[in-house]
């Protein structure tokens, strides 16, 4: 009967354990468990916009996020909000666009850029040379305007007038 208690009680260690590390894996993997909701917002908005680009083009993304956050003032939730600044989000809500990414392979490096974002600014890269627009043609509004760099598709513009 020892030996059958003995077994049960390590079982149980072993689960407890296992739980934990298991919840501790999950917070520290970039699942929406440990994201704000903001967080999870910008980070569907670096995949909608730059997926396809890799984590570089994401990168890029995020730094004119933060570009536009600086000059306006506002939160990176705020800034992608705005109403036709991101087209990922033009006909579909933030949870829409979270839903439709969180179970991808790179959502994790998104939400992991989106919490540098929103965390330590400071230490997002600086690919796009304080970029304020990008698009993956050259718009109306960048005529005669000379890109900062080209990541992939994305071609990214210090306009400053936002």
């Amino acid at each position: 009967m020892k030996f059958l208690h003995d077994g049960i009680g390590a079982f149980l260690r072993l689960a407890t354990v296992t739980a934990f590390i298991f919840v501790g894996h999950l917070l520290l993997s970039g699942t929406a468990l440990s994201a704000t909701y903001g967080q999870q917002v910008v980070a569907g908005v670096l995949m909608g916009e730059a997926e396809g680009e890799g984590i570089k083009g994401m990168y890029a993304v995020a730094e004119v996020i933060k570009k536009r956050c600086e000059l306006k003032q506002l939160s990176p939730l705020a800034i992608v909000k705005e109403p036709k600044q991101f087209s990922c989000l033009n006909n579909i809500t933030p949870p829409q666009l979270i839903r439709k990414h969180w179970r991808k392979k790179s959502w994790s490096q998104a939400l992991f850029i989106a919490r540098i974002l929103y965390n330590h600014p400071q230490k997002l890269t600086n690919y796009t040379k304080g970029a304020t627009h990008y698009a993956t043609f050259i718009p109306y509004w960048a005529k005669n305007k000379k890109p900062t760099i080209i990541i992939g598709r994305h071609i990214f513009w210090d306009l400053k007038r936002i």
